[in-house]
Formats: C-alpha cells, structure tokens, sequence
C-alpha cells in the first residue's frame, strides 16, 4: 500500500510542477508577444475558415497599410478576395491545413486556363513567407563567422557560398559514404568562378 501511495503522490507532484511549468510558459509567451497588434490580427485571414466564410468584406486596406509591397491592384485584389468566399470547389477542400488550403486554391484556372487569384496569391505567399524567427539566419551567421578566421578573412561570398553548401550536404551523412548526384558530377566548373 504505501508503495501505491508513493506513487501515488509522486505522479501528483509530477502533475503540478508540468502545470506551474505550462502557466511560466503562458506567462513567458504574453510578455513577449503584443497580442493587440493590428498586424497579428491581421494574419487571421490566412486562416482557411475565415478566408471562405464571407465575414471580411475588404482586406484591402489593412493588407496595402501593413504590407504595401505585397499589393499591386487594389481592386483586383479585393474582387479575388470576395470571389474566394463565392466558390464552390471550396466544399472539396480541406479548412484545417492552411498550407494545403491554399495550395489548391492558387492552383486553381478560369476558362482562359489563367490563374484565378494571382493578387491573393502574391499577397498570401509573401505573408507565409515571413520568418517567425531569426534562428536559421542567426545560425547561418554563425556559420560565416566560424569560417572566416583571421588567415581566411579574404574569402570571396562564392567560396563561403560553397563551403557552407558542402557542409550542409555532409551534415547528413559522413564524407566517405557521400555519393555525389549524376547532376553533380555532369557539372563541368570553370575555375576562374563561372559554372557552366
């Protein structure tokens, strides 16, 4: 019996330190993130339910405020916005995946087999796109830095550009069990830079 008690109490204690933990974690997240920005808000029409459900009549004007590069035609873009919720194939396509949401809807052709939502798809594309975080080109850098040494500080962007593209390919597996592609080895190099 006290065995059971024990364990008993253990798995409690495990419970409420995993719970302190989840409500640190919630209280991290509020402080680093403005949940009240305009620009998150915003990002809630990359969600298939609310993209299709007819309740955002415009994205125009908040899309050509936050993200001006991304907005060629505001009228074009406004009638393919209203268009996506008038759809019918949209019954056929799943709402919970974003990604493949999306995928299928700029894949889509009129009768003149031309894309159906170019603007959208410019304007949905580049929101996605948006790094979430820094970390990749953060490591990227670090990269960079850790391969120009003080006797190799002359190094010209190409041969960083290889070395970094060599390192990634021998990242998955030992350099003597690497084959290189029939594409690699067809390449022929011209050693003044130019590859053909």
């Amino acid at each position: 019996m006290d065995q059971d008690e024990s364990d008993k109490s253990e798995l409690h204690n495990f419970r409420l330190r995993a719970l302190d933990f989840y409500i640190e974690l919630s209280i991290q997240i509020k402080k680093r993130f403005n949940f009240g920005d305009p620009v998150l808000d915003f990002f809630k029409i990359l969600n298939p339910e609310v993209a299709v459900s007819g309740k955002v009549g415009s994205i125009v004007i908040p899309a050509n405020k936050y993200f001006p590069d991304l907005v060629n035609d505001i009228e074009t873009l406004n009638t393919e916005w209203r268009m996506l919720a008038e759809l019918s194939e949209i019954k056929n396509i799943d709402l919970t995946d974003p990604e493949i949401f999306w995928s299928k809807i700029f894949s889509m052709k009129n009768e003149l087999n031309e894309q159906m939502f170019p603007s959208l798809k410019k304007l949905v594309e580049g929101l996605l796109s948006l790094p979430h975080s820094s970390a990749a080109a953060e490591r990227m850098f670090s990269q960079v830095t850790l391969l120009k040494t003080k006797c190799r500080n002359r190094l010209e962007i190409e041969t960083l550009d290889s070395i970094l593209h060599v390192k990634e390919l021998l990242s998955e597996q030992p350099c003597y069990s690497w084959e290189p592609s029939v594409s690699l080895l067809k390449r022929k190099i011209d050693y003044s830079g130019i590859v053909e």
